[in-house]
């Protein structure tokens, strides 16, 4: 079963986030952005044969805020970054 919950600002941190759209009404956070996209950009994996370019877009990410994917994401796409920033931690 997969985990949705309702924004947390320790998702900041935690997951190397930067809000990028608020509610004005509601004050909910409706997007945030990547923050290793945002100004490390995506590594490239090792030994990995790619068919396709490498997007050099940012992922963002919106409600349903799925922490899952937040970390698959960072493990994938950023690996020797999301390890130093893990160390940090």
């Amino acid at each position: 079963m997969v985990q949705v919950h309702p924004w947390q600002p320790g998702y900041l941190v935690t997951y190397a986030l930067q809000v990028t759209e608020v509610d004005p009404i509601t004050k909910n956070v409706l997007s945030a952005v990547c923050c290793m996209c945002k100004y490390h950009g995506r590594e490239l994996a090792l030994g990995a044969v790619r068919k396709r370019k490498q997007t050099q877009k940012f992922k963002f990410w919106s409600a349903p805020w799925r922490t899952d994917l937040m970390l698959q994401h960072n493990k994938e796409q950023h690996l020797l970054k999301w390890a130093e920033y893990e160390a940090l931690s």
